[in-house]
């Protein structure tokens, strides 16, 4: 009899006879716990068709509570209630380092050299921070760009307080 291996996306692979699926068990591509379908169409789990040689498991040690304060398994393992694959997420995001916070930095900066120096190039600068804080290596371009918005916002206020002087003296 052959049978095909139901995949846990619902996909069909096959038909295999019992030498082809012997084969997958040794390859680990087959579990016993995966649903086969003969060419009737009937499933059953693989590890209840005879011919099947699945290797025996060892019998787990019993293992005592884990110890005050200390998680309920180490990293690496699977939780008891989680399938293999499984990845809890964490509440920040996978991989964050800073970019998001240097595009603000950048435009903030540009910003701030053509209009609302004062305004952007502070906006710029913390978002420039928040990009070094994560890590991002070109945060420190990103800061320049906002230094630059606030040296030529305070020198037009230098240039500006001084020429208004010059001409209020004539």
């Amino acid at each position: 009899m052959k049978y095909f291996v139901i995949a846990s996306d619902g996909n069909k692979y096959g038909p295999a006879d019992l030498a082809t699926l012997n084969a997958w068990i040794a390859e680990g591509r087959l579990t016993p716990a995966q649903m086969l379908e003969d060419e009737l169409g009937t499933r059953t789990p693989a590890s209840s068709v005879p011919g099947l040689n699945f290797p025996m498991a060892a019998p787990a040690a019993p293992q005592a509570g884990p110890a005050p304060g200390a998680t309920m398994y180490q990293p690496g393992q699977q939780p008891f209630n989680q399938a293999p694959g499984y990845y809890p997420r964490g509440t920040g995001y996978v991989g964050d380092n800073g970019q998001s916070d240097l595009t603000q930095a950048y435009i903030f900066g540009a910003l701030g050299i053509l209009c609302c120096p004062l305004i952007f190039s502070l906006l710029g600068l913390s978002a420039a921070n928040r990009a070094e804080a994560k890590g991002n290596p070109g945060a420190k371009g990103a800061k320049i760009l906002c230094y630059v918005g606030l040296v030529l916002f305070v020198v037009s206020i230098v240039f500006g307080l001084g020429g208004g002087l010059l001409t209020a003296g004539r």
